[in-house]
Parts: structure tokens; C-alpha cells; sequence
């Protein structure tokens, strides 16, 4: 029996050895690329929580009654949004959420220095987003998109 033990010990560690290997970064595959394709002025009339935006957040856990910002960290157009929105609020303060359509790599190319005073979220960064921005969503007090506005095109 004794000399069996070291047998069946070398046995037992050579079985296990496989799921000891330390795994590499290089291993694993890359994360998936996901396409989203918004047009928020199709979402007036609408619940918020029952558009296209809902599939990626969760909008029940966010305020309603209050304006939403659709904007990118590395838009132009946005930063001087955020700006004047950042200027105005305390003459004209409200609540606000603030939400970055985030891709990889935008950080790096970040143009966005300021933010209003609101709740942030950051949308997932392994999308794809296929909007312009930014875009202002009034949400009512039952979560219905009272407008949605390109500030741009104003």
C-alpha cells in the first residue's frame, strides 16, 4: 500500500495540473463589439423605459421628471453643450441625468470638461453607438419622453 501512495499522489497532481495553469490576458478573446442605433425623436409619446435606451440601462432606477443628455466624452458639439448647460444652472436649475454614450479608446480623445451638476451614467463602452449628439430628452413625471431635441439642429 505504501508504495502505491506516491503513485496515486503523482497521478492526483497531474489530473489537477491542467486547471492550475495561470491563464494570460492573450487567452481570452476579445470582447464582442455590439451594434445600438437610436433616433430619439422617434421616442416622444413614448415610456422611457420602453425604448431602445432601456435595453442597456436601467431607466427605472433613474429620475423622471427631469431632462436627460444623451452625449459623447469626445464630442465637440457636446462639450460646448455641457457647457452652457453647466453655465445656466444656477439661474435655471433642474434635474438632470447625464448619460455618455462611451466607446473604447474615447477617453483618450476626451473633449468633455464639464459637466452640469446631474446623475451620470455611462452607457457600455463595448457598443457601437449609431446616434448624433448630443440629444436633450424631457422625461414627464410617469417616465413618458415629453420632447426630444438635437441641440444642435435648434
Amino acid at each position: 500500500m505504501r508504495a502505491l501512495r506516491p503513485a496515486l499522489l503523482f497521478l492526483l497532481l497531474l489530473a489537477l495540473a491542467p486547471a492550475c495553469e495561470p491563464s494570460t490576458e492573450q487567452e481570452r478573446p476579445a470582447p464582442r463589439t455590439e451594434h445600438a442605433t437610436f433616433d430619439p425623436s422617434t421616442w416622444v409619446g413614448r415610456s422611457i423605459h420602453d425604448t431602445e435606451l432601456a435595453r442597456w440601462i436601467d431607466t427605472r432606477k433613474l429620475p423622471t421628471e427631469a431632462l436627460w443628455v444623451l452625449y459623447r466624452v469626445d464630442c465637440d458639439h457636446c462639450r460646448e453643450h455641457l457647457r452652457e448647460l453647466a453655465r445656466d444652472f444656477p439661474d435655471q436649475p433642474r434635474v438632470l441625468v447625464l448619460l455618455a454614450l462611451r466607446e473604447r479608446g474615447d477617453e483618450d480623445r476626451r473633449v468633455v470638461d464639464v459637466l452640469p451638476p446631474g446623475e451620470q451614467v455611462d452607457l457600455p463602452d463595448h457598443v457601437r453607438w449609431h446616434v448624433t449628439a448630443p440629444w436633450e430628452l424631457e422625461i414627464d413625471e410617469q417616465g413618458s419622453v415629453r420632447s426630444a431635441v438635437a441641440p444642435e439642429s435648434r
